[in-house]
């Protein structure tokens, strides 16, 4: 990759190679140049990225400096206005759906009206009852919420929140409308060092608490257990390295019903080498994976000696900017190996050739220059895919399924009809808090409970930092099952209480972009490649501000975010985790964080390659397209990862 600069530091040009990288060989063979350009103002601010297609993304300002209007090739025309504070207070994008922002005298965002059929902001008047509204500093009930916001109301009901005199979030109320809902309590408390020392999870939708969950720390301040008031231990220890990389955990009891042992090497940068499971000593019993990466920590092999059905090995290979080209999997035949799968990329970073020879994937609509349109070859037949003016998939065709896909105002999606008929509610923060599929409906409470109707079948997720170790189905004692993952954080194994597979065999295996290869029994749980929930009419994952198709590799929206403007493979709002998804996740949907170590998200060695040029705040600021993302308030304290 080579960048020019002009004489004011801004940057003019990058130029990328499509030759390739040689295992062990320190440099690439330079190919042909794909080269992407940027303009500036006099006044330093980013007018136009084009291409090396000649797709252009243009920007304009106001005198003040602020954006008005985005132009890009996959989003369509966005407009933006401002108040006399320098507040959003109007978004129009390519749909002519309006948002209009209002504020407090704090500049605190208040609340939000949708407006459709807004051809030009200068002619909406913004007025009507909040969509979502948020409410700041009650100190009702001794909360001690002065300075933070209280209360949140919307469509899908009510939230409110309780803060210490450190404010620290105590409690978390969550009313959730209609069928299916109710009310969800969610309680915390810390040590004096701000570290979460327990959680209370809801004990059904009526305002009730319930299973109490308590966290110790070692010496060093590292989490070591995770137990349940009933005497459960999730986590029974937890040992690392001086470097405060997981080397051991128990599940289960102090003793370790299962045991956990990762190691890591200097040889390979203390990457990840390998990770084992099982009941006793030597711990492969379960699961027995060893890692190799090449000198940016590209993974290279991966090779599972206790997968069900025999050992097997998948084997990697990338281009020079890091993208995979080749994967396939040795060994076990009959339990998801596959012979040698390509992958071939355009000078705009799509995925034109996937996994087969015969499967190419074209891009023919001029409104979405990055959004696939129908693929050829495929074994189950054809597929075809239809977009709107944002850049949204509204349609989804494959050889057994005609789906339409609905949006609302946000570019959330909220139904699915067809070959499967599903819909889906958010609250104010974009967070999906109600799912209703095949007649069942499915309320959830981020990450870690989710009601079905009853005690009996709600189920509670509980975690060792970012893992996901463990799940309860029902009432204490219900039903406890251990959840094994890959380095990706992918399901993979799920045990019984007492350590051994789940129906002999139940175990998820993936092909490199997160379709499934294996499939053995059904799992009590939907969460699915790098961890993230899966739909099972659609096939699709939900990655929180998208959902992805892992058939095509591919998104199924436009990104309302760039994350590293000064990296042309950013600019493909459709990529999935920048084509290396052997090395990154998407969690939130909008940009990927390389994995570098057990199951931890870290600026690796290949991201670092990829980002080591900023175009600075401003001008990463200018190319999002959701501004509304900057100006809520939940985003600016924390609450999601991921946001600008």
């Amino acid at each position: 990759m080579r960048r020019a600069s002009d004489v004011f530091g801004n940057l003019r040009s990058v130029s990328e190679s499509t030759g390739s990288w040689p295992v062990g060989q320190p440099n690439p063979t330079w190919g042909s140049e794909y080269r992407t350009r940027y303009s500036y103002d006099v006044a330093g601010r980013l007018l136009t990225v084009q291409d090396h297609a000649s797709n252009q993304t243009t920007l304009t300002y106001d005198l003040l400096g602020r954006k008005t209007q985005m132009v890009d090739p996959d989003m369509g025309t966005w407009q933006y206005r401002y108040d006399a504070a320098g507040n959003l207070v109007k978004q129009r994008d390519a749909r002519n759906q309006a948002i209009c922002f209002y504020y407090d005298g704090h500049n605190r965002l208040v609340g939000k009206t949708y407006h459709a059929g807004i051809s030009n902001l200068g002619t909406l008047t913004c007025s009507g009852t909040y969509a979502v509204g948020f409410s700041y500093d009650s100190t009702a009930n001794g909360n001690l919420g002065k300075g933070r916001r209280t209360g949140m109301s919307d469509t899908s009901g009510s939230a409110s929140w309780l803060y210490d005199a450190r404010g620290r979030t105590t409690q978390e109320t969550k009313v959730v409308n209609g069928t299916g809902g109710g009310t969800f309590v969610t309680r915390w408390d810390y040590d004096s060092a701000d570290r979460l020392t327990w959680q209370k999870y809801p004990g059904g939708n009526a305002g009730q608490v319930g299973e109490q969950v308590m966290f110790t720390y070692n010496t060093q301040g590292l989490l070591r257990q995770v137990q349940s008031n009933g005497s459960t231990y999730y986590v029974g220890e937890t040992l690392y390295n001086a470097l405060g990389q997981t080397t051991q955990r128990w599940l289960g009891s102090t003793t370790g019903v299962v045991q956990q042992l990762y190691t890591y090497t200097a040889a390979e940068n203390f990457r990840l080498v390998t990770l084992k499971t099982g009941n006793a000593s030597p711990y492969t019993n379960l699961q027995n994976i060893s890692y190799t990466y090449d000198d940016v920590g590209n993974v290279l092999t991966i090779t599972d000696a206790a997968a069900y059905g025999g050992s097997q090995t998948q084997t990697f290979a990338y281009d020079a900017l890091h993208r995979l080209s080749t994967a396939q999997a040795s060994g076990a035949t009959g339990y998801g190996g596959y012979s040698q799968k390509n992958y071939g990329y355009n000078a705009i970073g799509n995925l034109t050739a996937f996994e087969s020879a015969t499967q190419n994937q074209y891009y023919q609509d001029e409104a979405h220059k990055h959004a696939v349109t129908h693929i050829g070859g495929t074994a189950s037949g054809n597929r075809k895919y239809w977009y709107d003016a944002n850049g949204n998939a509204t349609r989804r065709i494959s050889s057994t399924q005609d789906v339409t896909l609905s949006y609302d105002a946000e570019n959330r999606l909220t139904a699915m009809s067809g070959g499967v008929t599903s819909s889906y509610v958010y609250d104010g923060d974009g967070a999906r808090v109600k799912e209703t599929a095949g007649g069942a409906t499915t309320v959830y409470i981020g990450n870690t409970f989710e009601w079905t109707g009853s005690t009996a079948t709600m189920k509670k997720y509980y975690y060792a930092g970012a893992v996901r170790v463990a799940m309860r189905t029902g009432v204490s004692p219900g039903t406890v099952n251990y959840l094994l993952g890959d380095h990706l954080g992918s399901q993979a194994l799920t045990l019984t209480s007492a350590g051994a597979r789940l129906n002999t065999n139940t175990e998820l295996r993936y092909m490199p972009y997160g379709a499934a290869r294996y499939t053995a029994q059904t799992t009590p749980t939907t969460f699915n490649f790098t961890g993230q929930r899966k739909d099972s009419g659609s096939g699709l994952l939900f990655y929180n501000a998208r959902w992805y198709d892992p058939v095509v590799g591919r998104f199924l929206a436009a990104d309302t975010i760039i994350p590293q403007p000064g990296n042309p493979q950013s600019l493909n709002r459709y990529t999935y985790a920048a084509n290396n998804s052997l090395g990154a996740v998407d969690r939130t949907g909008h940009w990927p964080e390389w994995v570098n170590n057990a199951f931890g998200y870290t600026m690796g060695a290949v991201s670092q390659y990829l980002n080591n040029v900023s175009l600075g705040a401003f001008a990463a600021l200018a190319v999002h397209g959701d501004l509304s993302l900057i100006e809520n308030e939940s985003y600016q304290q924390g609450r999601e990862l991921g946001r600008w």
